[in-house]
């Protein structure tokens, strides 16, 4: 339950969290400083893609709640948008470094996770505004 003051901040700094996991792997990554170990398994990259980009519309529904922006006609999740268009830069930014690769299926990775994250963060904030069963 999170219906008091106290509990909203404690969202927000879990939010710092997360998006400052992503930054430090995003950095360690093109530093060439991430063990490849558990890169072993086939398609695990797109994994991670997948759950650490993905995480970030999760911390940002608990943050931001569900707003939306209008593209068109079509009523997009600030959740999904923002952390989207940085995946996007980032993404194409590889083609300029030694150690990373840029990939169409590491973007589409991140916006399958956005979305998986963004809807889990939307049902998780709908049982908990429920209060106690």
């Amino acid at each position: 339950m999170c219906h008091n003051q106290r509990c909203m901040l404690q969202r927000r700094w879990v939010s710092y969290g997360g998006v400052g996991l992503v930054i430090v792997v995003a950095a360690l990554a093109y530093l060439g400083r991430l063990p490849t170990s558990w890169l072993a398994w086939p398609h695990a990259d797109k994994v991670m893609h997948l759950l650490l980009v993905g995480s970030l519309a999760f911390w940002f529904v608990l943050r931001w709640g569900d707003r939306r922006l209008m593209v068109g006609r079509l009523p997009v999740p600030l959740a999904v948008l923002a952390p989207f268009a940085l995946a996007a830069v980032e993404e194409g930014l590889q083609t300029y470094s030694p150690i990373r690769t840029c990939e169409l299926a590491d973007l589409v990775c991140d916006l399958l996770g956005l979305i998986l994250f963004w809807l889990l963060a939307c049902q998780y904030r709908r049982v908990t505004a429920k209060g106690p069963i």
